[in-house]
């Protein structure tokens, strides 16, 4: 795949975000918030590094233009995952929790990480 060919599909995906998430350098550019957690945050960090370092492109704190946010998207060729950060939940909470993103575009795969269960050295997309 060239690089247009990858740039349209990058374009295909993140017009699903709003606009200020997907324009200037965001790409492959990791946003930290402080109300979250520092093992969320490292997690988040070390999922975004593994897949650039892949070769993905990746996208944090996406809001979407019809509502939600994700933590990472992440686009390769032309596929494209959201990937949510957990902490461990009783299997009751985590059903909910994954059912709050029913809302998501239904063009993405979604991935759920457990962050106390994430060993970056197995962990692939």
């Amino acid at each position: 795949m060239n690089k247009q060919d990858k740039q349209y599909w990058i374009n295909y995906f993140t017009r699903k975000i709003r606009y200020s998430n997907r324009v200037g350098a965001h790409s492959n550019c990791i946003r930290v918030f402080s109300n979250n957690t520092y093992l969320h945050e490292k997690t988040k960090f070390d999922i975004c590094w593994k897949l650039i370092k892949d070769g993905f492109t990746v996208f944090t704190e996406c809001i979407f233009t019809d509502g939600g946010r994700a933590d990472v998207m992440a686009i390769n060729d032309k596929n494209a995952w959201l990937i949510e950060v957990e902490t461990k939940k009783s299997p009751k909470e985590l059903a909910k929790k994954i059912k709050s993103k029913e809302n998501y575009p239904d063009i993405f795969d979604l991935v759920i990480v457990i962050a106390e269960d994430f060993d970056i050295d197995t962990w692939n997309l």
